[in-house]
């Protein structure tokens, strides 16, 4: 398992701290993915949001996995992340922001492994088990 994290912003990101929950998430679902995880900026995000999903919107996560890129050997997927977005929806939903942060990599792993939320069932069936995940993290 390669984890790779990459701070792109200004701001203060404890990249140590960022790979073990990786970790944590990957060993919870009994994965070795192989996982590269960016902070970017809100403008850069909503380029790549805009790119390749058609949102002219800022995001908080976008996900690329082994199906989006045509290299397909030893690669599980991308992760991007926008820091000032998951701030403001944290404090929007009065989350801290380190719980509002494990859950969207536990969100955007979860995509990784080809788990989807287009219809209400696969839905219930990716939130439950985030959820699972999150409160063992929490938890213990």
């Amino acid at each position: 398992m390669l984890i790779d994290v990459n701070n792109l912003t200004i701001d203060k990101i404890n990249i140590r701290k960022t790979k073990n929950s990786i970790r944590k998430i990957l060993k919870l679902l009994n994965s070795n993915l192989n996982l590269s995880v960016v902070f970017v900026s809100p403008t850069e995000i909503k380029k790549i949001n805009r790119r390749w999903r058609g949102k002219n919107t800022i995001t908080d996560i976008l996900s690329f996995g082994k199906l989006d890129f045509p290299i397909k050997q030893a690669f599980g997927g991308e992760i991007i992340l926008c820091l000032k977005q998951i701030k403001k929806q944290a404090q929007k939903l009065r989350h801290p922001i380190g719980e509002e942060l494990i859950w969207l990599l536990i969100h955007g792993i979860l995509h990784l492994l080809e788990y989807d939320h287009q219809n209400r069932e696969e839905e219930k069936k990716m939130n439950y088990l985030a959820r699972s995940i999150f409160n063992k993290i929490f938890n213990n």
